[in-house]
This record gives structure tokens, C-alpha cells and sequence, in this order.
């Protein structure tokens, strides 16, 4: 029996593009980045749309945090309303990939997205990366009654890079960017670096008509 699929392809982008969102991230440290772009018309468009795993964070303990994204991405586009969210587990975000030719963890790449998503008959995709995912120790001063010193305080610091594809011509149609840190381990973190990378879109939501 003959196979129609075709064999997949890993997408040569990720390196440099990794490396270049990291580096506007880490400029700042954990300190809050968002940067955004939209095409109102386009979004308005959007109807169906699908969130796929965004690439983990390039540490090799960080398996598994691009999925975690996903989660909370799901949970914001919920809250937002305006979106038919299509409810799909991972394992078949990866057969849709397949079945387009291509590896599930390239899927950050608007390209790759958008033939995903038209595999899903989804009119947009949610896509993108973890730019980090990391602790880190700040020096605290304290001050109690006559006795003062200096304490080491740990933060869970998280940044991502969130895009929405077109399906139909893979145009990216909204970008962000975001960080967050927190004492109290990484979901917040996360949780507020989603946030922000998707504010402009809250901020779309309120106006959309």
C-alpha cells in the first residue's frame, strides 16, 4: 500500500529566533517586556481558533514548560470570550502536524502553525515560545529594631513570546511578549508573563464588535 504522507521537516528557525527573543528579554532581566502588534481586521476574522504547545525554554530542566503555556493561554482566551476554542490534547495537535508533513515541536514557526491549524479547519493558532525559565537570587536588605542585614531572596522569573497565525496565508496577526517573576514558584510567574504578552489582545477584546 502506498503512503500519501509526506516525510516531516524540522524548520531551520529556531536558533536564531530563540536567541534573539531571549536577548530582549534578558535585557531587562525579569523585569516586565511587552511588545505587541495586531491586525484589527484580521482579528475580528477570527472565529475558530486553536492553541498549539509553545516551545520549551531552552534548559534542559525546563521539559514540559512549553505545555504549561499552553494551559494558561487556553485559560485566558476562555476568560477573553469571543473565540470558539477548540478543545484538542496535545497528542493530536502532534497527529495534525504529522498528517501536514511536519514535527509538532517546530509549531513555532508561523509557517509550520498555519498548516496545523488548517489540518484542525481552524481560521487562526496560537503559537510560540518560552524565552526562559530560570531562578534567580537578588540580595534583600532588612531592617529589624537595631539588628539589620542582608538576606538572598529566590525568584521564579518567566518569559514568552505568544503569537496568533492566520491560517489561511500564516500571517502573524498578533504578537506579544511578556515576563514575570515570583517567590512563590513558577505558575504565578508564568501566569503573569502570559498576561502580559497578551494584554494588547485583552485590550482588543474589550473593543471588539
Amino acid at each position: 500500500m502506498t503512503s500519501n504522507a509526506r516525510p516531516t521537516t524540522r524548520s531551520p528557525v529556531l536558533p536564531a529566533l530563540m536567541t534573539a527573543m531571549a536577548a530582549m528579554v534578558f535585557m531587562g532581566g525579569c523585569a516586565p517586556v511587552s511588545i505587541e502588534s495586531r491586525d484589527r481586521q484580521a482579528l475580528r476574522a477570527v472565529r475558530r481558533i486553536v492553541v498549539l504547545p509553545l516551545t520549551d525554554a531552552p534548559h534542559a530542566e525546563a521539559d514540559g514548560t512549553g505545555l504549561s503555556a499552553r494551559g494558561e493561554i487556553i485559560e485566558a482566551l476562555f476568560h477573553l470570550g469571543g473565540y470558539d476554542l477548540i478543545n484538542i490534547s496535545p497528542s493530536e495537535i502532534e497527529a495534525a502536524a504529522e498528517q501536514a508533513g511536519y514535527d509538532v515541536r517546530d509549531c513555532y514557526d508561523p509557517h509550520v502553525a498555519a498548516a496545523v491549524g488548517r489540518q484542525l479547519q481552524a481560521d487562526a493558532v496560537v503559537c510560540g515560545e518560552l524565552t526562559h525559565w530560570k531562578t534567580r537570587q537578588e540580595q534583600q536588605s532588612s531592617s529589624v529594631s537595631v539588628v539589620s542585614g542582608r538576606g538572598t531572596t529566590t525568584f521564579h522569573c518567566v518569559g514568552v513570546s505568544v503569537r496568533i497565525v492566520r491560517t489561511s496565508n500564516a500571517e502573524i496577526i498578533y504578537s506579544g511578549i511578556g515576563s514575570g517573576r515570583a517567590e512563590k514558584g513558577y505558575p504565578l510567574a508564568l501566569k503573569t508573563a502570559v498576561k502580559q504578552g497578551m494584554a494588547d489582545l485583552r485590550q482588543f477584546s474589550r473593543t471588539r464588535s
